[in-house]
């Protein structure tokens, strides 16, 4: 058995000016610490999601990260981390949910009238090129990650310096394909929270082609799917957005009381 399961504090806010905790959860085979250059920017509590397992389904994931989600909780999850995100505020409430690049499902639907997702003969293979040449294809996600981007090189140095390393570790590659099965798993195109604030972001021309994630119908505080400028699956970690993000994510705690947490 391999669980890793939990929320990490990274960075401890003055409790006196600003109270809230920052919940961040990572795509696939990332550390939390892909978000440092934006959570270092925001006031208060910082916490990343490890959710690194090699048995359990992402919802007995969800189930155990929503057991130990901070109170006064912002959930900000990338990809795959979006999807948990949107699991866990379906078991604990949290203050606000914000999602980056996260698809409504992964797997290409041929017949749906919502046009994206992976090919599910392209995600088998890329599944069992994992299997095979776990390093190799580790890689090749890197690249699918910063593929459009405006300096693709640039942004795989800065997404592989917080990607796993499996090199030493037979147990990590087990891990990795568990969280992996989670993508042709999941389905939030029908989910609905009771959550106010909600948002869902994307970049400009993102390579994995996410299906659009839709506020639920009954959030009072919707805020418009926003596309940003910056191109790729990790917009969020090009420089030239951060500030803006972290100004959206900020008006979070300067428009309502960060102790409200109805």
């Amino acid at each position: 058995m391999s669980n890793k399961l939990g929320w990490i504090q990274v960075s401890k806010g003055n409790k006196d000016i600003h109270d809230a905790n920052w919940c961040w959860i990572p795509g696939w085979s990332f550390s939390g610490t892909v978000f440092s250059d934006l959570y270092t920017r925001i006031p208060g509590n910082h916490w990343i999601a490890d959710y690194r397992t090699s048995e359990l389904s992402m919802s007995e994931a969800g189930d155990a990260l929503a057991n130990t989600l901070p109170e006064n909780a912002h959930i900000i999850g990338w990809s795959l981390g979006g999807a948990l995100g949107m699991k866990i505020a379906a078991l604990k409430k949290p203050t606000s949910i914000t999602t980056l690049a996260t698809s409504a499902y992964f797997i290409a639907r041929p017949n749906s009238e919502q046009l994206g997702g992976m090919p599910a003969d392209v995600f088998a293979a890329f599944s069992q090129s994992l299997a095979t040449q776990p390093e190799k294809t580790l890689k090749r996600f890197l690249g699918l990650c910063a593929q459009h981007a405006d300096n693709p090189k640039a942004l795989i140095r800065t997404l592989g310096a917080h990607q796993y390393n499996i090199s030493d570790s037979e147990s990590s590659t087990k891990e990795l394909a568990q969280t992996l099965a989670w993508l042709a798993e999941y389905d939030l195109s029908n989910q609905t929270l009771a959550v106010e604030h909600q948002a869902h972001w994307v970049g400009s021309n993102d390579g994995l082609h996410p299906v659009p994630l839709m506020c639920s119908p009954d959030s009072s505080h919707q805020e418009p799917l926003i596309t940003f400028t910056a191109k790729s699956h990790a917009f969020f970690a090009c420089e030239s957005n951060q500030q803006q993000i972290a100004n959206e994510l900020m008006s979070l705690i300067s428009t309502r009381g960060v102790h409200d947490n109805a």
